[in-house]
């Protein structure tokens, strides 16, 4: 097992970024440890060894750049230093995807049989029932969307099969998260001041912009620029720009067009003397980015996150035919490797220096297309893309467009589904109408909360969760509940002493089940259950949604009516 570990260490010792390039640089020696934070606990990435005896498994959830991925490669090469009689196995959950029809079982036997020849199924189980493995699940959120919830299953029955086995899972936040039972959830904390100087001073970097840096950051630009700074890919990306720009915007789509200008045109730090390096396909910056675009809607649609020069080469083909512009398209591929740094090499392989980078190329070509095509488009990327920053950016770049072809007509569509219905007294009526079904079934989870729905996803329901956080919906009705946790408890003590549903065999089991802590009851409802439901979270949560709900669909329908009534008088146009 010792050159499990070793040759592990060797092949993830190396890391390439935004400003390497296609240069390596070690991990540790430019890491800057991570703050994480469960509840009011807030720990040090390095606590994680110490809390795997008592919290067996762990989800680190942090959003796009926060440095996820690091992290677990930082915990498996000094895993050494923490642990005696385990041994850490990393899995690229993207690399499930090429996978399909394989059990975790197998990807984990034939991770581990890469490094050790002939390392069999029953030797597999032996380490997993042994407690000598420690598997390290990086990025989650990079599992094909429609296959995320078996996978979820799947790693969730590991756990329960195997009682001794340790797991880390990095994923994406989003609504799914609350599905890991069995994990305690950390979240990856914002880079505070210190950190951000101390990653400034490890980034191997030209002086002068890190002079800059360092300067502004000892004035005003954590404090007014803190939202950038609160992780290392935005960090960094921040200062390739201050070597182009002098100001920082403060939107995040403009942060990524200025980064990736910063990238078209910066100077080869390694020449002196103002040398700009030479790409091979002379372009204009606005084709450059019109044609990358093109390439990050293909792969995205494709669902390819890395891929072989061939495979790089043919997307690029088809965007150049779709986008009219004539090119080179192997010459266009070496700059994006050596100029301005979208593309990586890995092996025999290519992937994105970071997966915000595709996003953002991809909501840039969405905020450009027809407006006959938003609604068509959209429903999809709802569904695929909870956890991307994709739908947000489309609203951010082109508010008028998304608003009227589509947030709009959705908000309408979910106000008809639950018109007439006294959310506050009927909560049940209400899911049932946005729901439909699916909604009239409650699960009692084991750590004393209540869940609606079986855990399936109805059709709409991509549509209103991502429309909630982008006009922050969720974070209005959260604010204004009770702790979420004590209101279910108290439920839930009702239904164990009898004085919510005494006589009725629907709740047996959740009382049978109360000493087992992993018991996950599914409950049918009917209109008689809406009297304790309004006790519940969701009861709560649903009072406050009808209300938000309208409020949104007012605001924006009264927002377009603006635009509208502002560009017929431009136009002279009559209303």
């Amino acid at each position: 097992m010792s050159t499990l570990l070793r040759e592990q260490a060797e092949r993830h010792r190396y890391v390439k970024t935004i400003i390497s390039g296609s240069t390596p640089i070690e991990l540790t020696d430019l890491y800057v440890n991570l703050s994480l934070k469960r509840d009011k606990k807030i720990i040090r990435d390095d606590d994680l060894f110490k809390l795997l005896d008592t919290e067996r498994a762990i989800l680190v959830h942090a959003a796009a750049g926060s440095g996820k991925s690091m992290l677990l490669r930082y915990l498996l090469l000094t895993a050494n230093q923490h642990l005696e009689q385990r041994f850490p196995i990393l899995i690229e959950l993207r690399d499930l995807n090429s996978h399909p029809g394989k059990s975790f079982l197998e990807i984990i036997q034939e991770c581990i049989a890469e490094y050790i020849d002939g390392f069999s199924r029953n030797q597999t189980d032996f380490a997993l029932k042994s407690g000598r493995l420690l598997l390290i699940l990086d990025g989650f959120d990079e599992i094909d969307y429609d296959r995320r919830r078996e996978r979820e299953r799947e790693v969730n029955r590991l756990v329960e099969r195997y009682p001794n086995l340790q797991v880390i899972v990095s994923s994406r936040p989003d609504e799914g998260n609350s599905k890991w039972q069995s994990f305690f959830a950390y979240e990856v904390q914002h880079l505070s001041k210190g950190q951000v100087r101390l990653l400034i001073d490890k980034v191997p970097y030209d002086e002068a912009p890190k002079k800059l840096f360092r300067s502004k950051l000892d004035t005003d630009l954590f404090e007014t620029h803190g939202e950038f700074l609160r992780n290392p890919l935005l960090t960094i990306m921040m200062l390739v720009m201050l070597e182009t720009f002098a100001d920082v915007p403060a939107k995040i789509h403009l942060f990524y067009e200025y980064a990736f200008e910063a990238l078209f045109q910066r100077h080869d730090v390694s020449k002196g003397g103002g040398f700009q390096r030479k790409r091979r396909v002379e372009l204009a910056l606005d084709d450059y980015k019109r044609l990358f675009a093109y390439f990050c809607a293909t792969t995205y649609m494709r669902k390819l996150f890395r891929f072989s020069e061939g495979v790089a080469l043919e997307c690029l083909d088809q965007s150049l035919k779709s986008a009219q512009i004539k090119a080179d398209k192997s010459g266009m591929m070496r700059d994006l490797v050596e100029c301005t740094c979208m593309l990586v090499p890995d092996g025999l392989e290519f992937e994105f220096s970071h997966r915000s980078f595709q996003e953002y190329f991809f909501a840039y070509f969405i905020a450009r297309i027809r407006p006959n095509e938003i609604p068509r488009v959209m429903p999809l990327l709802s569904e695929r893309s909870s956890s991307d920053g994709i739908v947000p950016m489309v609203a951010e770049m082109n508010a008028e467009k998304f608003e009227e072809d589509w947030a709009l007509p959705q908000l309408d569509l979910l106000c008809k589904r639950v018109v007439g219905i006294d959310s506050l007294l009927e909560p049940l009526t209400f899911i049932n109408a946005m729901f439909g079904k699916n909604g009239m079934h409650i699960l009692a989870m084991p750590n004393v909360s209540f869940e609606c729905g079986t855990g399936e996803v109805f059709e709409l329901d991509h549509v209103r969760v991502m429309l909630y956080h982008i006009y922050g919906i969720f974070n209005r009705i959260h604010a204004r509940l009770p702790d979420e946790s004590e209101m279910d408890a108290k439920v839930r003590e009702k239904i164990l002493d009898g004085r919510i549903g005494r006589d009725d065999p629907r709740f047996e089991p959740v009382r049978k089940a109360v000493v087992k802590s992993k018991a996950q009851i599914l409950i049918k409802l009917g209109p008689s259950d809406n009297d304790w439901v309004r006790e519940t979270q969701w009861g709560r949560f649903v009072a406050e949604e009808a209300k938000e709900l309208v409020a949104a669909r007012d605001m924006i329908r009264e927002r377009v009516r603006q635009r509208q009534t502002g560009l017929a008088a431009i136009l002279n146009l009559s209303e």
